[in-house]
């Protein structure tokens, strides 16, 4: 690989000394480690499109890097060149419907600027900190897609390089193909290098329901009722084990948990008086447990909280074998008992 030839055709970086390769040779995962032969920090789109172009006429292997919140290595290359888009980071105009925005923005940067303007993006993925091209090459699924879909599905047009080099504006009306190809797409068609997404008006403040469920069916109903309707702007929920002691299996006994189901609720408001009790109608909750009221800025930043404790206690930088499926509804429930059922609670304890 001629590192020469490449740095002279961008304004920005190109590295290939050992202790920069090492730092990029892992995601958040942590369970796959690539070693790029190159990495680049480009300083433009036009970069990207150059280092494309030659890599093309090269037969250079290319991978896009943001900031590195995937699971199974699919931001990291091994003896190619590793593009690092985080260096394209520029919001480049904000109006009353829409962000024009470049690939390496943070979401936490970008809510920083519209919330200014009294607008944030329709849909957010519970961190922050990862970048608009990163999530919308994932779909960027939040807690409010009950309501608004994916982030992808929020984005008006696109600015990408394809595979031989070009840098092409597409949008559902204009070259759709690649446009819908790019959504979604885990950088395989093209690279993001600019998005246009859409914004909405927002509440200054947001009040959340901590509610507890004792029944995976009781919680699939209740969920039901509200994805169906507009009662609340965010929804989530997750399993957790309670531990119940010891138990007999055979001749020994075993820690053993029965698993339980938070669901959070959130209803945003005004300056007026928060939301009362009427809200929660008709559900069929074992406990509410805790309300909280909070600005917005607090409440997209929830989950901080968690992130800066695992950084703390090391568990950031433990290996995070996880996976992410959409379920068909009717089958969900069959399908998280049985994964329950093969997860010892005590383990997560």
């Amino acid at each position: 690989m001629d590192i020469a030839k490449l740095q002279k055709a961008i304004e920005g970086k190109v590295y290939e000394d050992e202790e920069t390769l090492k730092e990029v040779e892992t995601d958040f995962g942590r369970i796959v480690r690539r070693t790029p032969k190159a990495l680049v920090v480009p300083a433009s789109p036009q970069d990207v499109q150059n280092v494309v172009k030659i890599a093309a006429q090269e037969g250079w292997s290319v991978s896009v890097r943001g900031s590195a919140h995937s699971q199974g290595g699919q931001s990291l290359s091994e003896g190619g060149i590793l593009i690092d888009l985080s260096s394209l980071d520029r919001v480049e105009s904000i109006d009353t419907e829409s962000a024009l925005v470049q690939a390496g923005v943070l979401l936490r940067d970008l809510v920083r600027e519209t919330h200014e303007k009294g607008l944030i993006p329709c849909v957010l993925t519970d961190s922050l900190d990862v970048t608009v091209g990163g999530a919308l090459s994932t779909a960027g699924f939040g807690a409010a897609s009950h309501r608004h879909g994916t982030l992808s599905s929020q984005v008006e047009e696109l600015e990408v390089v394809t595979g031989e080099g070009h840098l092409v504006r597409c949008s559902p009306t204009e070259n759709e193909d690649l446009f819908q190809c790019s959504r979604c797409g885990f950088g395989q068609f093209s690279i993001i290098v600019k998005a246009r997404i859409r914004l909405r008006r927002s509440a200054p403040r947001v009040r959340t329901y901590f509610l507890l469920y004792d029944n995976l069916e009781t919680l699939m109903r209740d969920q039901r009722k509200i994805l169906r309707g507009e009662r609340f702007n965010h929804v989530e929920s997750w399993c957790a084990p309670c531990s119940q002691g010891m138990r007999k299996l055979g001749d020994v006994k075993i820690p053993f948990s029965e698993w339980f189901y938070p669901m959070h609720v959130s209803l945003e408001y005004g300056d007026d008086e928060p939301p009362g009790p009427e809200s929660l109608a008709g559900l069929s909750f074992y406990r509410q447990v805790h309300t909280e009221d909070s600005t917005l800025l607090e409440f997209l930043s929830r989950n901080d909280a968690v992130v800066s404790l695992w950084k703390q206690t090391g568990t950031w930088n433990l290996s995070h074998p996880w996976m992410e499926a959409l379920l068909p509804w009717d089958q969900a429930v069959a399908y998280v008992r049985g994964v329950l059922k093969s997860v010892p609670p005590n383990l997560l304890i």
